[in-house]
């Protein structure tokens, strides 16, 4: 009877320990565990390991982007370009 007692009490101990060093983690950035503030846009670190082609076509396109913009092309194709 005792020994499911201490069983339990050491659970709950490990428990508690895993929920303090998660909310320590989370004070010094290092993963979101208790808010709900993510970050937007960028994938997670298994959507990079399991689908990389999709973080590099966003980066693409991005550099695409940046590159039509220092060019002084118009954003769509199509589109006049205006004076400003």
């Amino acid at each position: 009877m005792w020994t499911w007692i201490w069983i339990g009490l050491v659970v709950v101990a490990v428990l508690y320990g895993l929920h303090r060093a998660a909310t320590w983690a989370e004070r010094r950035g290092w993963v979101y565990y208790r808010t709900k503030d993510r970050p937007r846009g960028g994938m997670s670190l298994i959507g990079q390991i399991y689908h990389p082609s999709i973080e590099y076509t966003v980066e693409e396109e991005q550099s695409q982007r940046l590159d039509q913009n220092e060019s002084g092309d118009p954003e769509t194709p199509g589109e006049p370009d205006r004076p400003r």
